[in-house]
């Protein structure tokens, strides 16, 4: 049916349906005056197509290891395909205090948003003609982990980050941003850091 009777407490939600990505809404604290609503939402799954690049497509920007590719030069390194829209996915790690920068909606190296996660937590910067980041929001907390799964889903009008977790995908932001067309993705390095890279896959929406 659809009417579930349930004790307060915190409560993870989760939604499965073939053809479709797995949507979690997770800690939704449920009691006698939970108005709601819970989106469950779930967006389709997109095969693999022509259209479905790997790190393969990028392997020769990238050193490989046991496991992982990995990069030392410092700056920003752009996927030789645009995204525009559609999603990307890859897990990343790194040495120490560091932290992972990456760019969307990149209309060239001067105006993008700046995505940063390190070990306290995950903030996304808007950079316009170089300068220097603005925040956008808050900083949301991340548990520390030895690595972090990201998916990424880049629409027209907007921008979700999930982080995979054992009991399925948490959102991380969701961004209410315009997408430029022929949109790029990249890696901003910071000078004398170690990132590391696995499961990459960048699939534009054409």
């Amino acid at each position: 049916g659809n009417r579930q009777e349930l004790a307060e407490g915190e409560y993870t939600f989760t939604a499965r349906a073939k053809g479709y990505l797995e949507m979690v809404q997770q800690q939704i604290h449920i009691s006698w005056d939970f108005a709601g609503p819970l989106d469950l939402t779930e967006a389709p799954f997109k095969q693999a197509s022509a259209q479905s690049f790997t790190i393969a497509d990028w392997a020769k920007n990238w050193t490989q290891t046991p496991g992982w590719y990995t990069r030392k030069s410092g700056g920003v390194l752009f996927f030789p395909k645009a995204l525009g829209t559609g999603s990307v996915q890859f897990t990343i790690s790194w040495q120490g205090k560091g932290r992972a920068q990456w760019m969307l909606n990149a209309s060239d190296n001067n105006n993008y948003l700046q995505c940063e996660l390190d070990n306290e937590g995950f903030q996304i910067s808007r950079v316009t003609d170089g300068k220097k980041p603005v925040p956008i929001g808050k900083k949301k907390p991340v548990a520390k982990m030895a690595s972090y799964t990201i998916r990424i889903e880049v629409k027209p009008d907007g921008i979700t980050h999930k982080l995979q977790k054992e009991s399925g995908w948490e959102t991380l932001d969701s961004l209410s941003d315009t997408a430029p067309a022929g949109g790029k993705f990249g890696f901003n390095i910071p000078n004398g850091q170690e990132l590391f890279l696995a499961n990459f896959t960048l699939q534009p929406d054409r």
